[in-house]
Protein backbone atom coordinates (compact mmCIF):
# COMPACT_ATOMS: atom_id res chain seq x y z
CA UNK A 1 0.00 0.00 0.00
CA UNK A 2 2.87 2.05 0.93
CA UNK A 3 4.65 2.22 -2.87
CA UNK A 4 0.97 2.57 -4.93
CA UNK A 5 0.67 5.82 -2.22
CA UNK A 6 3.75 7.27 -2.96
CA UNK A 7 3.29 6.61 -6.74
CA UNK A 8 0.22 8.34 -6.49
CA UNK A 9 1.82 11.25 -4.59
CA UNK A 10 4.28 11.27 -7.04
CA UNK A 11 1.43 11.74 -9.74
CA UNK A 12 -0.45 14.25 -8.32
CA UNK A 13 2.88 16.05 -8.52
CA UNK A 14 3.56 15.65 -12.05
CA UNK A 15 -0.32 16.37 -12.58
CA UNK A 16 -0.31 19.71 -10.56
CA UNK A 17 2.58 20.48 -12.51
CA UNK A 18 1.72 20.02 -15.82
CA UNK A 19 -1.69 21.56 -15.04
CA UNK A 20 0.21 24.50 -13.52
CA UNK A 21 2.58 25.26 -16.17
CA UNK A 22 0.02 24.75 -19.06
CA UNK A 23 -2.69 27.30 -17.37
CA UNK A 24 0.13 29.51 -16.61
CA UNK A 25 0.49 29.71 -20.87
CA UNK A 26 -2.75 29.94 -21.46
CA UNK A 27 -3.80 32.63 -18.83
CA UNK A 28 -3.58 36.38 -19.63
CA UNK A 29 -1.75 38.98 -17.91
CA UNK A 30 -3.90 39.38 -14.88
CA UNK A 31 -5.82 36.88 -13.37
CA UNK A 32 -9.11 36.89 -12.24
CA UNK A 33 -9.11 35.25 -9.35
CA UNK A 34 -11.98 36.52 -6.97
CA UNK A 35 -15.31 37.93 -7.47
CA UNK A 36 -17.53 39.42 -5.31
CA UNK A 37 -20.40 40.83 -6.87
CA UNK A 38 -19.60 43.12 -9.55
CA UNK A 39 -16.13 43.80 -8.19
CA UNK A 40 -13.71 41.63 -9.99
CA UNK A 41 -10.15 40.89 -8.16
CA UNK A 42 -7.17 40.21 -9.74
CA UNK A 43 -3.62 39.09 -9.22
CA UNK A 44 -0.88 38.80 -12.12
CA UNK A 45 0.03 35.48 -12.95
CA UNK A 46 3.35 35.52 -11.72
CA UNK A 47 1.74 35.98 -8.60
CA UNK A 48 -0.77 33.10 -9.10
CA UNK A 49 1.90 30.59 -10.10
CA UNK A 50 3.97 31.01 -7.45
CA UNK A 51 0.89 31.23 -4.65
CA UNK A 52 -0.39 27.89 -6.55
CA UNK A 53 3.00 26.46 -5.98
CA UNK A 54 3.15 27.72 -2.29
CA UNK A 55 -0.11 26.48 -1.11
CA UNK A 56 0.32 23.24 -2.71
CA UNK A 57 3.95 23.06 -1.02
CA UNK A 58 2.63 24.22 2.35
CA UNK A 59 -0.14 21.56 2.12
CA UNK A 60 2.30 19.07 0.79
CA UNK A 61 4.64 19.39 3.65
CA UNK A 62 1.95 19.53 5.89
CA UNK A 63 0.47 16.27 5.51
CA UNK A 64 3.47 14.47 5.21
CA UNK A 65 4.80 15.42 8.09
CA UNK A 66 1.51 14.21 10.15
CA UNK A 67 1.78 11.03 7.87
CA UNK A 68 5.37 10.81 9.12
CA UNK A 69 4.84 11.31 13.17
CA UNK A 70 2.12 8.46 12.93
CA UNK A 71 4.24 6.38 11.84
CA UNK A 72 6.84 6.91 13.51
CA UNK A 73 4.92 7.12 16.52
CA UNK A 74 5.05 4.20 18.95
CA UNK A 75 2.66 1.74 19.42
CA UNK A 76 1.50 1.01 23.00
CA UNK A 77 -1.51 -0.99 24.83
CA UNK A 78 -4.24 0.73 26.02
CA UNK A 79 -2.95 3.89 23.95
CA UNK A 80 -4.56 6.15 21.41
CA UNK A 81 -4.08 3.68 18.68
CA UNK A 82 -6.39 0.58 19.17
CA UNK A 83 -3.57 -1.69 17.38
CA UNK A 84 -0.89 -1.21 14.40
CA UNK A 85 -3.56 -1.89 11.81
CA UNK A 86 -5.45 1.41 13.15
CA UNK A 87 -2.16 3.26 13.25
CA UNK A 88 -1.58 2.27 9.54
CA UNK A 89 -4.92 3.35 8.88
CA UNK A 90 -4.83 6.77 10.34
CA UNK A 91 -1.66 7.21 8.57
CA UNK A 92 -3.01 6.05 5.28
CA UNK A 93 -5.82 8.48 5.57
CA UNK A 94 -3.52 11.48 5.91
CA UNK A 95 -1.31 9.93 2.93
CA UNK A 96 -4.95 9.78 1.03
CA UNK A 97 -6.45 12.79 2.60
CA UNK A 98 -3.43 14.93 0.81
CA UNK A 99 -3.64 12.92 -2.71
CA UNK A 100 -7.28 14.24 -2.78
CA UNK A 101 -6.47 18.12 -1.92
CA UNK A 102 -3.61 17.50 -4.33
CA UNK A 103 -6.35 17.02 -7.05
CA UNK A 104 -8.66 19.53 -5.81
CA UNK A 105 -5.88 22.06 -5.83
CA UNK A 106 -5.28 20.80 -9.53
CA UNK A 107 -8.75 21.30 -10.15
CA UNK A 108 -9.01 24.64 -9.03
CA UNK A 109 -5.88 25.88 -11.12
CA UNK A 110 -7.70 24.11 -14.53
CA UNK A 111 -10.91 25.73 -13.67
CA UNK A 112 -9.32 29.14 -13.26
CA UNK A 113 -7.31 28.60 -16.27
CA UNK A 114 -10.01 27.63 -18.15
CA UNK A 115 -12.05 30.81 -16.05
CA UNK A 116 -9.73 33.40 -17.50
CA UNK A 117 -9.19 32.35 -20.97
CA UNK A 118 -12.98 31.71 -21.66
CA UNK A 119 -12.78 32.35 -25.60
CA UNK A 120 -11.39 28.59 -26.24
CA UNK A 121 -13.91 26.28 -23.65
CA UNK A 122 -16.89 27.05 -21.64
CA UNK A 123 -15.61 27.66 -18.61
CA UNK A 124 -19.74 26.42 -16.91
CA UNK A 125 -19.00 22.92 -18.25
CA UNK A 126 -15.77 22.26 -15.96
CA UNK A 127 -17.58 23.75 -12.60
CA UNK A 128 -18.24 19.99 -11.56
CA UNK A 129 -14.70 18.90 -11.21
CA UNK A 130 -14.45 21.21 -8.52
CA UNK A 131 -17.47 20.40 -6.86
CA UNK A 132 -16.61 16.15 -7.27
CA UNK A 133 -12.83 17.27 -5.36
CA UNK A 134 -14.83 19.22 -2.52
CA UNK A 135 -16.90 16.23 -2.25
CA UNK A 136 -14.17 13.69 -1.86
CA UNK A 137 -12.33 15.54 0.40
CA UNK A 138 -15.39 15.70 2.35
CA UNK A 139 -16.10 11.81 2.46
CA UNK A 140 -12.91 11.20 2.92
CA UNK A 141 -13.19 13.37 6.51
CA UNK A 142 -16.15 11.50 7.49
CA UNK A 143 -14.11 8.35 7.04
CA UNK A 144 -11.64 9.82 9.41
CA UNK A 145 -14.16 10.10 12.22
CA UNK A 146 -15.26 6.54 11.41
CA UNK A 147 -11.65 5.22 12.07
CA UNK A 148 -11.40 7.18 15.40
CA UNK A 149 -14.58 6.47 17.17
CA UNK A 150 -15.63 3.30 16.13
CA UNK A 151 -15.22 0.26 18.01
CA UNK A 152 -13.22 -2.31 16.18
Amino acid sequence: MKNILSALRILTFLFFLAALVLSYSYMPGQVEAFSSGSEVQSISKASFFYISIGIFMLINLVFTALAGLIDKAAYKEGGFYRSMDHKQAISNWFKIENLLINALITFIVIFLAIFNNPESVDPAGYEWLIYLSLSLVALWLLQLLRLLFSSK
